[in-house]
């Protein structure tokens, strides 16, 4: 008599499979760990990341409220202002760019309306468009041949005035158009280059008046006498005012020795000059109406 089997070998081969089954499911599972292990660092990191520049962003909020003098909560309104500013920019934008899209087709429709009222409610078909450039033609035809017969009418000598000949020897269309010639770019060009010339003239205007009052300073204290004795002793800002001071002399010596009039004598430690006031400075403002 023969032993029996074991149910457990008899199934072996099916625990292999399950077994197989087993493992795949492993495997995919370690897969989808090992990929949520992966996203969970990536969030973490942006988290992280986020975390800084919140801390950021909040240190700059706290440095900007103090250097203002405001409580935090105003900056991050203020933010928020400047945000909703923007997306209104934004938005302010694309309307504007809606409403120019809208014109460019409300003109190309006003077009198409002024088409079909010039061609007075005709229908638009093939036929109707080629009895209209018919009709078009025979009008042109019609007038080369009246003046055809015009001109020979006045070569035969049928016709002595000139007059009628020229109105209708001249062109029935309409003269063309001349192109409007915009001159918003040359004025504001030319305005550009004036406000730069008179800026230029009025710091150059400044700088002389600077200069004058400087000179008017040294001699009400007496300080510009001893400059023109001792020239090597100034400043070289005072040297072209010495030289013209020096030059004025000059020719007012030669204007004397020429008239024969004794010069003046003035001693140089009593000599004191005096003016109204200090010259002003112009300003852009003021040049600006011009």
């Amino acid at each position: 008599m023969t032993a029996e089997r074991p149910i457990e070998l008899e199934d072996i081969d099916v625990l292999w499979a399950e077994l197989k089954d087993l493992r795949e499911e492993c495997s995919r599972l370690d897969g989808e760990l090992r990929s949520q292990h992966r996203q969970l660092a990536a969030a973490q990191s942006r988290q992280e990341e986020l975390r800084k520049k919140i801390q950021k962003r909040e240190a700059a909020s706290r440095e900007i409220s103090q250097q203002l003098g405001c409580e935090e909560q105003d900056v991050l309104e203020l933010a928020r202002w400047r945000r909703q500013a923007k997306e209104q920019a934004k938005q302010a934008q694309q309307l504007q760019q809606g409403i120019e899209a809208e014109c460019l087709e409300s003109e190309a429709t006003i077009a198409e309306l002024r088409k079909l009222a010039d061609r007075k409610g005709r229908p638009s078909s093939a036929k109707g468009l080629e009895a209209e450039e018919t009709r078009r033609r025979r009008e042109d035809l019609d007038l080369r041949c009246a003046r055809l017969q015009l001109l020979r009418d006045f070569i035969s000598g049928s016709v002595a005035d000139t007059s009628a000949l020229r109105e209708l020897l001249a062109d029935g269309s309409p003269p063309p158009a001349e192109d409007p010639v915009d001159l918003t770019d040359a004025f504001e060009e030319l305005q550009a280059e004036h406000r730069k010339r008179m800026k230029t003239l009025v710091e150059t205007s400044n700088s002389i008046i600077e200069r004058k009052n400087h000179t008017w300073k040294r001699i009400n204290k007496g300080l510009f006498v001893s400059s023109l004795l001792r020239p090597e002793r100034c400043g070289l800002q005072e040297h072209p005012t010495i030289r013209e001071v020096l030059d004025d002399a000059a020719a007012l010596c030669r204007l004397r020795i020429a008239q024969k009039a004794p010069l003046p004598r003035t001693n140089h430690t009593n000599l004191r000059v005096g003016r109204p006031g200090p010259m002003k400075k112009a300003t852009w403002q003021t040049e600006k109406q011009f």
